[in-house]
């Protein structure tokens, strides 16, 4: 797997995303715990494209109704937004239809005492929302439930010996039945008839839990508080989910037949651990990421870090010319530099162009992907055949929020850690060349290449690309085993200091560090200021530039709500193994206690 885009970015707009989670967990979203007779996968039946278990569902959603961040994201743009959204209108379409079969309104008051203790929800038509829920509930729980008081309305039927309730009243069925210790819920009678034949039969292997993949994919010790089964194999061919899927990431999750994922939560952080099973074992993995790469060139206090081995040379050389040249000012916005790639209108362009908001509910003949532009432009061939020259091991990338002295601006500073130790070319005068160049190109007019000045700093000499057009100066060194290229000269001065240093262990403390692919970690608190500042200049641009009123760019009055309403969230770090027959992802969510 390709490393993300973007990673701030990217956590930014995956937050954003997933704050259709509360409304999904409130309406319909279920879980499991070990302790019952049987498991909750024992009774799903198989075909659950997606497939969430928990322990104990009550307290999850009582902690999430009485949670700050609860009442805060209901206040922010974002929620208001959100429920003006076609996903949102469909979502609740539905629910209305569900609502006049089960006899009751569909709102979270009435949802509350559905929640059981083991719970389990399996999603068999993520278009139509077809389901099948399982909650832990006491005999005496479920008979005062609103859909018991209302059993007049339903047909009674019988499987196994078995009772259970139908009802298709409202153009949406609505069927359920006690299947102990659990009361189940579906849309689907077919649903409700297999789990009850497991329920009889649980040795049956039309169960979810004894296919091939689940079995290959679950196998875990831990006990989670919530976890996610997903049958990638046959989801990824599922028109809803190639049109749907928010993430962007639909055609790297291909090579893989199913996807775990566990989370674990306490009062300051939420632990994720994935697991990605290969369809197709891989005959090599490419390497690993050396620690000296993370423990000697990251310096403190930025805003992320990112490190991975074995780098495609071509996105790697598209990453460095859209940050190094693109600064973006964060306050006192002016226009757009000119010429920059991927600049303001481009990425305006992009945004106007995302399918999502237009596709959802159009016909799935109409909403195939297509494998058209990416939106960026291809890297310039000099940078690839420099990268190339270099036998790169491994890349780190950082970045951080600057605010120079002599600046009215705030900007993103960049630098770049190109590894390559035992190389016979790590020389820094192939890249010195190409910086000038692309200066030249891009903001000049006359091919002026601006003026290199050698300086030292800790015995260390490094050279700053000196202009006069007002830009932060890109400054190159050869640092050890690498070479290190920032378009900040404070930022270099600070991998350098870092390097001389020799500073212990930070990052990995135990005897036997994991062998990782990638490594990534982002300062939550400074990325959530600086966004807030972009977002404050591209609103101003675009008001500038607009004739009417028009979407905000990038989600940006979303995400800036989100973000807002999650004031806990410090840190995001992600460590990622790669293997011959998978993935394996730990992500850890550091927020302050709650008060």
């Amino acid at each position: 797997m390709r490393h993300s885009n973007f990673i701030p970015g990217c956590l930014m707009r995956n937050l954003a995303r997933n704050a259709l989670i509360p409304l999904a967990f409130c309406a319909v979203c279920g879980i499991t715990d070990l302790r019952a007779q049987l498991s909750p996968a024992e009774i799903m039946p198989t075909g659950a494209l997606v497939y969430v278990e928990a322990r104990d569902l009550k307290s999850m959603l009582e902690g999430w109704l009485s949670s700050p961040e609860k009442k805060r994201w209901q206040e922010s743009r974002h929620y208001q937004r959100f429920q003006n959204s076609r996903l949102f209108l469909k979502l609740t379409s539905r629910a209305e239809q569900f609502a006049v079969s089960a006899g009751f309104p569909i709102l979270t008051e009435q949802l509350i005492p559905f929640a059981g203790r083991q719970s389990a929800l399996g999603i068999y038509n993520p278009a139509e929302q077809e389901f099948l829920f399982l909650t832990e509930l006491s005999a005496a729980e479920r008979q005062i439930l609103q859909l018991f008081r209302n059993k007049s309305r339903f047909e009674v039927r019988a499987q196994d010996g078995f009772t259970y309730y139908r009802n298709n009243q409202g153009g949406r069925m609505v069927c359920f039945a006690e299947i102990d210790p659990y009361l189940a819920v579906s849309t689907q009678e077919d649903l409700i008839r297999s789990a009850l034949s497991l329920r009889k039969s649980p040795a049956s292997r039309t169960s979810l839990a004894r296919t091939r993949e689940w079995q290959e994919t679950m196998s875990s010790q831990e006990s989670s508080d919530l976890r996610i089964f997903l049958a990638m194999g046959s989801l990824s061919e599922h028109p809803a989910f190639r049109r749907e899927w928010l993430f962007g990431n639909a055609k790297e999750l291909q090579p893989f037949q199913s996807i775990r994922n566990e989370i674990f939560f306490s009062s300051a952080q939420v632990r994720e651990k994935r697991l990605l099973v290969r369809k197709e074992k891989l005959a090599a993995v490419s390497g690993s990421l050396p620690l000296e790469l993370l423990e000697r060139y990251s310096p403190n206090h930025q805003t992320y870090l990112l490190g991975y081995a074995a780098p495609e040379l071509e996105p790697l050389a598209t990453r460095m010319e859209q940050l190094l040249w693109n600064p973006v000012p964060l306050e006192h916005p002016g226009p757009p530099r000119p010429a920059a790639p991927l600049g303001y209108q481009e990425l305006m362009e992009a945004y106007r162009r995302s399918p999502f908001e237009k596709s959802i509910d159009e016909p799935e003949s109409l909403t195939e992907p297509s494998e058209g532009k990416s939106g960026t432009r291809p890297a310039r061939p000099k940078l690839v055949q420099i990268l190339a020259s270099l036998g790169l091991q491994a890349v780190l990338e950082t970045g951080s929020v600057l605010s120079p002295e002599d600046s009215p601006f705030h900007f993103t500073s960049y630098a770049f850690v190109l590894y390559a130790p035992g190389s016979a070319n790590l020389s820094s005068e192939p890249l010195r060349g190409w910086i000038q160049d692309e200066f030249a190109r891009l903001y000049t007019v006359s091919g002026y290449p601006g003026t290199w000045r050698r300086k030292v700093l800790a015995q260390v000499s490094y050279d700053t690309l000196e202009t006069d057009a007002g830009l932060m100066p890109i400054s190159v060194a050869r640092i050890g085993n690498a070479l290190v290229v920032a378009n900040s000269e404070d930022s270099l001065r600070k991998i350098l200091l870092t390097f001389q240093a020799g500073m212990p262990p930070r990052f990995f403390t135990t005897r036997e560090p994991p062998a990782l692919s990638l490594f990534a970690r982002l300062e939550f608190r400074e990325a959530r200021d600086s966004f807030l500042r972009w977002q404050k200049a591209l609103d101003y641009l675009q008001k500038q530039n607009a004739e009417e009123y028009s979407e905000p760019l990038f989600f940006s009055e979303d995400l800036g709500g989100l973000l807002q309403s999650l004031v806990r969230l410090q840190r995001v770090t992600l460590q990622r193994q790669t293997a011959t027959d998978g993935v394996r992802e730990e992500i850890v969510y550091d927020s302050l206690p709650r008060p």
